[in-house]
């Protein structure tokens, strides 16, 4: 997301304007991101920490169709946690192995980071009903090599509704 927008006023090869609604980069004019087509969601660096998510809302153009605009609204989607890599699961059955305890067969994770092995029923309805608005639960089952992994996602959306 660095400044890559050059004097001519064209965006260099391989990337197009864009314009943001507000979030940390509201005020900048000359922005450009890859594309075109415009990526669906941009993540961007807030300098306290973190990251603001930014969601395509259209692509147009002010004068010249082959010089696209793509403009973003702040209030982007939601990101899930991510799902445990293959290296990630590992670790987790390996220092279960250490400690003594059982396989891992399930992984409960959250937007904040927080992991928990193993989750029983009551622990994940307290996980969903501490959803905050556009927060989500993610529920990972670790399985053998040939099983394959199986994850559902839980988000609290605006509108207070699980989904």
């Amino acid at each position: 997301m660095e400044g890559v927008f050059d004097t001519t006023g064209r965006a260099p090869e391989g990337w197009m304007h864009a314009v943001f609604h507000g979030g940390p980069y509201g005020e900048d004019v000359g922005r450009c991101v890859p594309g075109p087509p415009a990526p669906g969601t941009l993540s961007v660096p807030l300098p306290e920490g973190g990251v603001h998510v930014y969601r395509l809302w259209t692509v147009g153009s002010w004068s010249d169709p082959d010089d696209p605009i793509a403009v973003y609204n702040p209030d982007g989607p939601p990101v899930p946690p991510p799902l445990l890599a293959a290296q990630e699961r590992q670790w987790a059955r390996a220092w279960r192995r250490r400690r003594g305890l059982g396989p891992v067969g399930l992984v409960a994770l959250t937007d904040d980071g927080r992991m928990t092995y193993d989750p029983d029923a009551a622990a994940v309805e307290a996980m969903v009903a501490g959803l905050g608005e556009r927060q989500y639960v993610v529920l990972q089952r670790l399985t053998g090599h040939d099983e394959g992994d199986f994850f559902i996602r839980v988000l609290l959306a605006e509108d207070g509704c699980d989904r």
